[in-house]
């Protein structure tokens, strides 16, 4: 969803937590499938000792949100309706109202249920129920290019929320991940592929592959040395051919490789696993130049595999730009980079 709005990593949506729910201000959280919106907010309500009460509107109607009605007669003998609130928010004055209302998937909710919850959104309030202060309310949605069944916000909804984008790099992932026991096995292949932290999948087969899904997987596998039974797992999670991937990668670890210069191992691997490792070294060779052509230097000569080296070469050039390698090959030297230009001087282009 073009929502214009800033983007902001799992810390600093922690702080705009905190700020909004001090000033009684609705966050709205916008980010794609499996980015952990949801768990964010589990997360603020844990930090600071609150309970959760977790509405999924898209589930809802008019009725479950405003209740069930009651026809009395007041003193003057005259017939009024009374509302009986649901019982997730009567829960509330049972906490002591430490509670976050969480208003998930509003971007999917029917337009009668969008359009109740603008009083609670708006005015903390919802019929006869009045939020206390030390209510917060997070209302959640997808970013519209994931395909959701919904709508799109209204202006006045946002126009009375704060709004962020909340987004997730490998990098962050895996320091997550590295706290929070997920499958060492997982975090190295997500080091070694940090682009498979996210991938869409063939939309007819709505194959994605998403955090959610490696954290699933990482469930699974947790004491299963099958690799098989792996690639079942994994690959059920985030798609069969990165299932097939994986388990290959149990056996070929590309930062495994590159540290203890496995030289042999990438000689003999196959087509899948050299593209695999091609591509993690120019991954790498923004800011380790110097090693990476002393490896690839290292490699040439022990293999002699002019081939993959030239492969490698073409990608970096790719992955940093023609200027930028020229440039680089020029004027930084790095270990017998005089005979390992001679072998490759016929390569085209490099």
């Amino acid at each position: 969803m073009s929502l214009n709005v800033p983007a902001v990593n799992h810390k600093q949506l922690q702080a705009v937590f905190s700020v909004a729910h001090k000033q009684h201000q609705t966050v709205y959280v916008t980010g794609r499938y499996g980015v952990g919106k949801s768990y964010a907010v589990y997360q603020y309500a844990k930090n600071i000792g609150y309970a959760v009460i977790d509405l999924k509107l898209s589930q809802f109607d008019a009725v479950t949100l405003r209740g069930i009605p009651d026809v009395k007669k007041g003193e003057d003998g005259v017939s009024f309706t009374d509302w009986n609130i649901p019982k997730m928010f009567a829960e509330i004055k049972k906490l002591e109202g430490k509670a976050i209302i969480f208003l998930d998937e509003l971007d999917k909710a029917n337009d009668t249920v969008a359009s109740a919850s603008y009083e609670l959104l708006l005015q903390r309030r919802y019929g006869d129920f009045i939020a206390p202060d030390s209510v917060f309310i997070v209302a959640a949605g997808n970013l519209e290019s994931d395909d959701f069944r919904g709508g799109k916000l209204s202006t006045p909804q946002l126009d009375r929320m704060i709004r962020v984008e909340l987004v997730l790099s490998p990098d962050d992932w895996l320091e997550w991940a590295e706290s929070h026991g997920i499958d060492s096995r997982i975090i190295s292949f997500i080091k070694d592929n940090p682009k498979l932290l996210w991938r869409e999948g063939d939309p007819e087969a709505l194959y994605t592959t998403s955090p959610r899904g490696w954290e699933a997987a990482s469930n699974l596998i947790r004491g299963v040395e099958d690799k098989k039974l792996i690639e079942i797992l994994v690959g059920g999670c985030v798609g069969e051919d990165i299932g097939n991937l994986f388990v290959r990668s149990l056996t070929f670890s590309p930062s495994e490789v590159y540290v203890a210069k496995k030289y042999e191992v990438v000689r003999k691997a196959d087509v899948g696993e050299k593209g695999q490792f091609a591509e993690f070294l120019a991954s790498k060779c923004g800011v380790e130049w110097n090693e990476v052509m002393g490896w690839l230097s290292k490699y040439l000569e022990s293999t002699n595999d002019v081939e993959f080296v030239v492969s490698v070469m073409r990608e970096m050039k790719t992955r940093i730009g023609e200027d930028n390698f020229n440039d680089k090959m020029r004027t930084i030297k790095f270990p017998g980079k005089t005979s390992f230009l001679k072998k490759i001087e016929e390569a085209a282009g490099l």
